[in-house]
């Protein structure tokens, strides 16, 4: 059986061929009648150049469950709903066109619709590792080999997945950014700045270990 995103991604492409060359001239097959025989022709090795790339893959997620926070199932248009660990693994590993739209968790509406650059490659992992050996939690001392590495600025909001939008936080401190209000930036000398929904600010380097201490709400 083939990957749920890649399943999709030929029915897609084989529907967007069929879809061009439906109502050309002297052309009476139904649609049904030319996915069939375009998906025939590649079988023989016929190749249909009809100049539309298709198969794209969208899929319908929310933030939460692509940063892992929670389980919710996601949906992949034309194929249905998929369980939250086949929705990320669409996200990370998506080799064609791949389209994400986040919903809002509670409500389900649409608030972004992106077009993702790849997960961090293992060279950029080595990379942070090097830079940030533990998560940058003030006083958090998790091994960066057991942290998720978390966009700064999210992907949704325009961010890069690139070394210096990349951060190594434990799933404790992921929480925290994401359900408590914590930001975090980092200063010129790379040096991450936090600030709580109350304003405080810490720098990493120089904070207590508050780790279990409950955030500004």
């Amino acid at each position: 059986m083939l990957p749920a995103d890649q399943a999709t991604a030929i029915g897609n492409r084989i529907h967007a061929m069929a879809k061009n060359l439906h109502g050309t001239n002297g052309e009476s097959r139904t649609m049904d009648q030319l996915r069939t025989d375009v998906l025939l022709d590649y079988l023989n090795g016929i190749s249909r150049d009809t100049g539309h790339r298709g198969g794209n893959v969208d899929v319908t997620v929310t933030m939460e469950t692509l940063t892992g926070l929670v389980d919710h199932p996601g949906e992949l248009a034309g194929f249905g709903p998929v369980i939250a660990d086949v929705a990320r693994k669409i996200v990370n590993d998506t080799a064609g066109k791949l389209r994400v739209i986040i919903c809002d968790d509670v409500s389900g509406e649409p608030t972004h619709v992106v077009t993702p650059t790849r997960r961090p490659s293992a060279t950029q992992k080595r990379r942070i590792e090097v830079r940030n050996p533990t998560c940058v939690f003030p006083g958090c001392r998790m091994p960066v080999r057991q942290c998720d590495i978390d966009h700064t600025t999210a992907v949704a909001d325009g961010g890069e997945t690139c070394d210096c939008n990349l951060t190594p936080l434990c799933r404790h401190d992921h929480r925290i950014k994401h359900q408590h209000g914590w930001t975090y930036q980092r200063l010129p000398n790379g040096t991450p700045q936090w600030t709580t929904r109350l304003g405080h600010t810490y720098i990493t380097n120089q904070m207590p270990d508050i780790r279990y201490q409950k955030p500004d709400t």
